[in-house]
């Protein structure tokens, strides 16, 4: 392309980019690197800004390895620490939360830097610093310190001098050669195209894919400079605000309709191809720039062409077993040694501001705006407020009670000459004197769905302060009405959520009432589900596969403000403690299953009975509409259908549909059927190969989509099943076990460590 181009200039961005990370690096090392990390190996953890768990590459790896860690034997549990602003996944699992404004979470990793002595003295010292350099120091080369991608140069690079310093390299972490060189850093790259179209250099720009018009810097006002270029086209996946402002657009397959490759964030390579035929006429990316480098083949050619090359021959055996796997085995990067440079320092010391400190941050549902007309998305409740169908200023219950706010309050955030409005959430955990802003709403050519959905983060976000920035707010004295699926956060001294220390006795269970009615007659295998809330995130990657798998609607955000949601499978956040620094848990809830299930006895057609295996089925045909059932159901995980919502705006196209599962109509009750269909095809090939099923054949969507193997399915009555050896551990316990409805679904009590901070 270069040959046939050489006047073209190239310019990556991305709104979440990650040059702090670069930086940082070349700042330690003298050259950039990308971080490796091995939680399987950690016995103490700080991860400084960021989430470990959600929003760094890599970030399902790694919430599985942190998994298979705690789960390890004959070692002592790990200790993690986050450091941060906002509540995150990874701090709701930390062992402990220092909440501290983006300005202070900085002087922090200086203090903890000047504690281990590798660098000098910090003239004002955090208090926790100490004591978690001492932990660091005790863990050695088991300890790690991670920096989230926001966090200053300054940080990362101290980071990796803690790293090199501890012994980590090689035992918790490990460096790669970057899979995706850039010349200058992306707000560098955004800024340097906007300089040159403004002045006049650019008469010909391509955008593929992304939406710069929409998230680039505020300051570059770059959809008026690209309304400017002569000749502007767009290829993207939709109309999106990039497109309008260019001249032409082109429309972009999506990537399950084309053939394609790509590398994971440790270098591995993975083949993608196409799922469905292309339901448009479209172009996929590597075609766009197969024109553009003079090649007219077609995707599949052009991909095979550049694998040829690298592989040589034989080269079919290997292109079908990389495509079948999905991967290439081998590829990932091969580790490269690093030195610290002998002239490395951390930089300028940190400056501590002392007025309030916006921070901008990707949404848990929509990430950086992208995924806005996603109808599933935008009706996820978000993992820590539960908030749908919107976005909110995140403040922390000191702050809210300094301005005399609440949630649904309006106040005006100012960064600089620029404001926005937007309403408040008061979120316990977050750090006081700072207000985290979602980016990824207001937007205006997103899609029907999308479209006029909360406010524009962007708006106060420019090339000098893309991460945070001093702020003021001020109250507006109105209210918003903001969308949430959960009321109320306090556990109130109940024991929904058990907690179990190592080394304690068994969690306590009712002995079992007798009963005047005979067992279920049970036939073949008896389905059950255990939930470990110790592995448990509360990512809600179950309650997406659950909807994508069960044809579960999207009703708006009318009917979900009126409590008429339809997730079969609903994530419960319940914080405990000082509200300033709560502890946070998190509880899946499906259909338990009851053996004595309230819901079948009050049902006046019959439509809601007990099967065979134990499962407790709903004929939607009988279903007459009563909610009976739902409203004799202590767990409240049974929906109905007020509406058709196959036909609102909101629904799903017909091709979205699972046709293995009914989709239901307006007044049917519905509710989890733990895969049925999935049981059902089990059942079925098993009798075709004339053999029992066997254990872990069945797998629940749940259970399939959760990143740390927190659900297990299978036959309880085999005690030597996966779920089975779960329901004899001590710390299997039955939600709201006094009722002796009997579920089927049992919950693992959350393990804490009991060692307290500073122990040896």
């Amino acid at each position: 392309m270069s040959r046939l181009l050489p006047d073209a200039r190239w310019h990556h961005y991305s709104p979440l980019f990650e040059d702090n990370r670069r930086t940082g690096a070349i700042a330690a090392f003298g050259r950039p690197v990308d971080c490796v990390y091995n939680l399987t190996q950690a016995d103490a953890i700080v991860m400084l800004g960021g989430d470990l768990f959600a929003a760094e590459p890599g970030h399902i790896r790694y919430a599985a390895d942190y998994q298979a860690r705690r789960r390890a034997e004959g070692r002592p549990l790990p200790r993690l620490v986050a450091v941060e602003s906002c509540p995150s996944l990874v701090g709701a699992r930390a062992d402990e939360r220092l909440h501290l404004r983006p300005s202070e979470i900085e002087v922090f990793a200086q203090s903890l830097g000047s504690a281990l002595g590798i660098i000098a003295a910090s003239a004002k010292p955090h208090p926790d610093a100490n004591r978690l350099a001492a932990e660091l120091h005790r863990a050695g080369p088991r300890g790690l310190v991670v920096a989230g991608r926001e966090q200053p140069e300054r940080v990362h690079a101290l980071a990796h001098a803690v790293n090199v310093t501890l012994g980590a390299l090689g035992t918790t972490m490990g460096f790669i050669d970057p899979g995706r060189p850039l010349p200058a850093g992306e707000v560098e790259a955004i800024a340097a195209l906007a300089e040159a179209i403004a002045a006049g250099s650019v008469s010909h720009l391509l955008v593929l894919g992304g939406n710069p018009a929409y998230d680039a810097p505020a300051d570059l006002d770059l959809a008026a400079l690209i309304a400017r270029v002569p000749l502007s086209v767009h290829l993207g996946t939709y109309r999106n605000e990039t497109a309008d402002a260019c001249r032409w657009h082109v429309p972009q397959c999506h990537p399950l309709e084309a053939f394609g490759d790509l590398r994971a964030f440790d270098g591995t390579v993975g083949l993608c191809q196409p799922a469905t035929v292309r339901l448009e006429p479209s172009l996929s990316l590597t075609e766009a720039l197969g024109l553009l480098a003079g090649e007219n083949g077609d995707e599949l050619s052009l991909v095979q062409a550049t694998w040829r090359q690298a592989w040589g021959e034989p080269f079919e055996t290997r292109w079908a077993r990389a495509l079948e796997d999905g991967v290439v085995p081998d590829s990932a990067f091969r580790p490269t040694e690093v030195a610290l440079r002998p002239e490395w320092n951390a930089g300028a010391g940190a400056s501590q501001e002392t007025g309030i400190e916006v921070v901008f941050a990707a949404d848990p549902c929509l990430w950086d705006g992208r995924f806005a007309n996603n109808g599933w998305l935008q009706e996820l409740p978000k993992p820590l407020t539960k908030q749908v169908w919107g976005n909110a200023a995140l403040i922390a219950p000191e702050t809210a009670e300094a301005l005399r706010v609440s949630t649904g309050e309006a106040v005006e955030v100012a960064v600089g000459e620029r404001s926005i409005q937007a309403p408040v959430w008061v979120l316990p955990g977050h750090a006081p004197g700072a207000v985290t802003l979602p980016l990824g709403f207001g937007r205006t050519a997103a899609g029907a769905l999308g479209d006029g959905i909360g406010f524009n983060a962007y708006l106060l976000r420019t090339t000098q302060h893309p991460w945070s920035a001093p702020a003021r707010l001020t109250p507006m004295r109105r209210r918003v009405e903001l969308v949430t699926t959960q009321h109320h956060h306090a556990l109130e001294g109940r024991d929904i959520v058990r907690i179990f220390s190592p080394g304690q006795p068994a969690t306590e269970s009712s002995p079992p009432h007798p009963s005047f009615y005979p067992e279920w007659l049970s036939e073949g295998h008896a389905w059950g589900m255990a939930i470990d809330l110790d592995a448990c995130i509360g990512c809600n990657s179950c309650v997406i596969a659950c909807q994508a798998e069960n044809n579960v609607a999207v009703v708006g955000p009318e009917q979900v403000a009126k409590g008429r949601e339809m997730h079969w499978l609903r994530v419960d956040r319940y914080h405990a403690g000082d509200p300033a620094t709560p502890e946070t848990y998190f509880q899946p809830v499906p259909c338990m299953h009851c053996e004595q299930a309230p819901c079948e006895v009050v049902c006046p057609v019959n439509a809601t009975v007990h099967s065979s295996e134990g499962l407790n089925d709903m004929v939607y045909n009988r279903c007459i509409g009563t909610r009976t059932c739902s409203n004799n159901c202590p767990y409240k995980v049974r929906r109905f259908n007020f509406l058709d919502n196959r036909e609102t705006e909101f629904a799903a196209p017909r091709d979205a549909f699972n046709p293995q599962v009914t989709v239901r109509s307006r007044g049917v009750m519905e509710k989890c059927t733990y895969c049925v269909q999935r049981i059902s095809a089990a059942r079925i090939f098993a009798r075709i190969e004339e053999r029992a099923v066997s254990d872990g054949e069945v797998v629940t969507a749940c259970q399939q989509a959760c990143p740390t193997q927190a659900i297990a399915f299978g036959d309880v009555s085999d005690p030597a099943s996966a779920v089975g050896r779960l329901k004899a551990s001590p710390r299997n316990y039955a939600l709201l076990g006094e009722l002796n409805t009997r579920p089927r679904t049992t919950y693992l009590a959350r393990v804490e460590s009991t060692e307290a901070p500073g122990g040896e």
